[in-house]
């Protein structure tokens, strides 16, 4: 008799003292994710006075947007800057983030192209350069890409995400008069994209 009751109170104050326990705190702690795993994911560029980034293909317009070049540069001007409304908490990794640009290339042989594309995550800014291979285009159009190396860096719900795409310089080559060339985003036509991996719900 006496056997059993120290038994069942032997179990009474094992189960008062499970909850402290710091096994069962740690199995806890380890059920709460504040938020998300990184993933893939292509932001699209739309917008035209408003640029924004957005993974929503519905937001793409019927007509594209555009920034055009009429005369050569020798000092860097904007093409666009375009931002994601909202972060997602979590961990941006190590990774790299291409940006793929839509352009047309009119009344010349060519031009060569000197770009670069920079991001803003967190408090971190991170510029990738158009490789030389690319550097020159012919007349017509086509697509154009950046990669823009990123390092691992912590985001919040109040973070920045944009990217910024600057010509640094752009030389016609045999230009005809109203040599031109001209990006393009944000329609189902020129959809051009951001590949990035960052935190999503």
């Amino acid at each position: 008799m006496r056997g059993r009751v120290y038994l069942l109170l032997s179990c009474f104050m094992l189960s008062l003292l499970t909850p402290f326990s710091p096994l069962v705190t740690t199995a806890r702690a380890e059920d709460v994710r504040v938020c998300c795993d990184a993933a893939e994911v292509d932001l699209l560029l739309v917008g035209d006075s408003e640029l924004q980034l957005t993974p929503f293909s519905e937001l793409l317009s019927e007509t594209s947007s555009s920034a055009s070049f009429e005369t050569a540069i020798t000092s860097s001007e904007a093409i666009g800057k375009w931002s994601l409304d909202s972060a997602w908490p979590g961990t941006v990794p190590d990774s790299t983030w291409t940006v793929e640009i839509e352009y047309t290339v009119s009344d010349a042989g060519g031009a060569n192209l000197n770009l670069s594309a920079t991001l803003v995550v967190g408090s971190s800014s991170f510029t990738g350069f158009l490789d030389p291979t690319q550097q020159f285009v012919a007349q017509g159009s086509g697509r154009i890409s950046i990669d823009i190396p990123v390092e691992e860096v912590q985001v919040n719900g109040g973070s920045e995400v944009s990217l910024s795409i600057n010509a640094r310089t752009i030389v016609f080559s045999v230009p005809a008069s109203g040599a031109k060339v001209e990006f393009f985003w944000g329609s189902e036509e020129h959809a051009s994209a951001l590949s990035a991996e960052l935190p999503l719900i």
